[in-house]
């Protein structure tokens, strides 16, 4: 009860002292070692689902994107207390201190994958580089044949991570990118969900080692999932979700195959 307190409000450690009748030291301890706890289940809730043949039917019917398992973005998640020895590296574009967390949800809000340990520095497409999603999926370690995952332009197009085609266009690729946006919304009010339930994740986590605070990310998506498995769907906490997309840096690294991937799904829309 005290950890979810504390995640839920953000309030101080004092306050909680006081709500639940044991001493500072006493709480401290307390949301360590649940912390630690929940973040050592992640790999058992926060994953696909072991049968995903419907996952492209069910987002067929959100948005009508043919072959999606996933849709990924980026959220920073800000740091009320940095730490004075990597504190230039945390400072993001809007120069403050954050953690830039990526996650991939499904159709229902139920995050697939989830990566919190990137300093607020870094690039989008920099933190989907640096973790082994990226490898998995680059050596063909699908959900299911053919597969993609829905990105914003602030991703490269790969053969099976999908942004939307640069500028104003028209035709079959205009009816990609309103399919492909309207799918991808549900990563951003996934976000906006645990944001919202988790008020610590949104007004700035107030734990002095990044270590700690990137698993605190970390158990909110973990507390997430379970929460939606066990059929609380967060709608009264959704919230869209800021786009964070760099124009300038989009579409970087495409290869052929990517491109060519690109092409057959756009002949859906044709």
């Amino acid at each position: 009860m005290a950890f979810l307190h504390f995640i839920g409000t953000n309030v101080f450690f004092h306050v909680l002292r006081d709500c639940h009748g044991i001493s500072t030291n006493t709480i401290y301890r307390i949301i360590h070692s649940v912390r630690e706890a929940i973040f050592n289940i992640r790999q058992e809730i926060i994953k696909w689902p072991n049968d995903c043949s419907t996952l492209p039917q069910k987002f067929m019917e959100i948005g009508g994107f043919p072959c999606v398992c996933g849709v990924l973005d980026g959220s920073h998640i800000l740091l009320s207390n940095p730490p004075q020895a990597d504190e230039d590296s945390l400072i993001n574009r809007h120069h403050v201190h954050s953690i830039n967390a990526m996650a991939v949800c499904g159709p229902d809000n139920f995050i697939f994958y989830a990566s919190t340990n990137s300093p607020g520095r870094w690039h989008d497409a920099h933190v989907l580089r640096n973790c082994n999603l990226w490898n998995k999926f680059e050596i063909g370690e699908l959900p299911f044949n053919g597969a993609v995952i829905l990105a914003d332009s602030a991703y490269p197009c790969r053969e099976w991570l999908i942004p939307p085609f640069p500028g104003d266009p028209d035709g079959a690729q205009k009816r990609f990118n309103i399919a492909q946006r309207k799918t991808r919304n549900i990563i951003e009010r996934c976000f906006g969900i645990v944001k919202n339930r988790f008020y610590a994740l949104k007004t700035g986590i107030r734990l002095h080692k990044v270590e700690d605070a990137s698993k605190l990310i970390m158990c909110g998506f973990v507390i997430h999932n379970l929460c939606i498995r066990h059929g609380d769907n967060g709608n009264d906490f959704e919230e869209r979700e800021e786009e964070q997309a760099d124009e300038n840096l989009a579409q970087e690294n495409q290869n052929d195959r990517a491109l060519n991937r690109r092409l057959q799904l756009l002949n859906y829309f044709t």
